[in-house]
């Protein structure tokens, strides 16, 4: 069960797919136009090689991990700024208070 396919991508939305499996003689393609596409082009390729084949691709696998990372990311290095922040004013005020 070799799956065939082609991928686009276009700033800001425009993402395609084109999937075949040639064996089992199934095809889907996939045309968004959202600033969220990419997620939801891999989301229904990687739902649709699962209902066909019963499992997914790797590739379809690490970009899923790659798109929770772009969530985590950016959020754990925002709570880390506020958590240095609060730690730097902590320190000030000790200081300040221990000044006086």
């Amino acid at each position: 069960q070799n799956e065939v396919y082609h991928t686009g991508t276009n700033v800001p939305g425009w993402c395609s797919v084109i999937a075949t499996i040639p064996e089992k003689g199934e095809g889907l393609v996939v045309l968004t136009n959202s600033p969220g596409g990419a997620a939801i082009r891999h989301e229904i390729h990687s739902a649709w090689l699962f209902w066909v084949t019963g499992s997914s691709t790797l590739a379809l696998r690490v970009q899923k991990l790659v798109n929770i990372l772009k969530f985590i990311l950016p959020v754990g290095v925002a709570g880390g700024v506020v958590l240095l922040i609060a730690s730097i004013i902590s320190k000030k005020r000790k200081n300040l208070s221990s000044g006086l």
